[in-house]
């Protein structure tokens, strides 16, 4: 897990990928109700010793690569 941080810390945010206004509200949106509903995933995340900003970052990501997907 620890040889995965500093490719997680390096990711772009973009991810390459182009997103639209509404598809990085959205991302924030769906981000900000998974941490208020359902916390336990980072906490999760925080006790493999993943830091808040990169655990972020890495659940912002997969919101994005699912909701590009499910077009």
């Amino acid at each position: 897990m620890m040889q995965m941080m500093p490719m997680l810390i390096d990711m772009d945010d973009e991810d390459g990928y182009e997103d639209r206004e509404e598809d990085r509200v959205s991302v924030e949106e769906i981000l900000n109700k998974i941490e208020k509903n359902d916390p336990q995933i980072f906490a999760i995340l925080r006790a493999y010793g993943i830091p808040m900003p990169v655990a972020r970052r890495l659940v912002r990501r997969i919101i994005r690569l699912t909701l590009r997907y499910s077009r």
